[in-house]
């Protein structure tokens, strides 16, 4: 059974959690876990969001996004219709073992200040995502500061 992580983990550094996926393939149960996490961070920093990528497919996400803006095909209105809403992530965790993208977050990963982190565990494997992840997650937080600051250097 696939159970999602204590809310208190995610509360702690205070993201707005979103879902990236096609609910409707999914069990109730998790659907609505899932909609009580996202709703429990609504009002959240908006500057920081954590996506959860499951019954995910980078295919049906552009299809969606497609389609919202058929109207007004541009880059611009593709991307703000992608499920994670114009929001590049700074970090792509990908779990599995895999050391490949398949159809995972396509858009995404092709914007010039993500990273990609390959974890040689499956999802639920993955109980403790303090431990798995957070040590990840510091030293690209660390790195990101490092860059601004010594960005905002240069321009002075």
């Amino acid at each position: 059974m696939f159970t999602l992580p204590h809310p208190s983990i995610h509360l702690c550094t205070h993201p707005h959690v979103l879902p990236c996926t096609c609910a409707r393939r999914l069990p109730t149960e998790l659907q609505n876990r899932i909609e009580y996490l996202q709703n429990l961070t609504t009002f959240h920093n908006s500057e920081r969001q954590f996506n959860i990528c499951i019954a995910y497919s980078s295919v049906a996400e552009m299809y969606h996004a497609f389609q919202c803006c058929c109207a007004t095909p541009n880059a611009t209105s593709v991307t703000q219709h992608l499920f994670t809403s114009s929001n590049y992530p700074q970090l792509i965790v990908r779990t599995s073992g895999e050391r490949r993208l398949s159809d995972f977050l396509l858009m995404q990963a092709a914007h010039a200040n993500s990273s990609i982190l390959f974890i040689d565990k499956l999802w639920p494997a993955i109980t403790y995502v303090i431990f798995d992840i957070l040590p990840y997650i510091c030293d690209h937080t660390s790195t990101h500061a490092r860059t601004r600051t010594r960005t905002r250097t240069h321009t002075h």
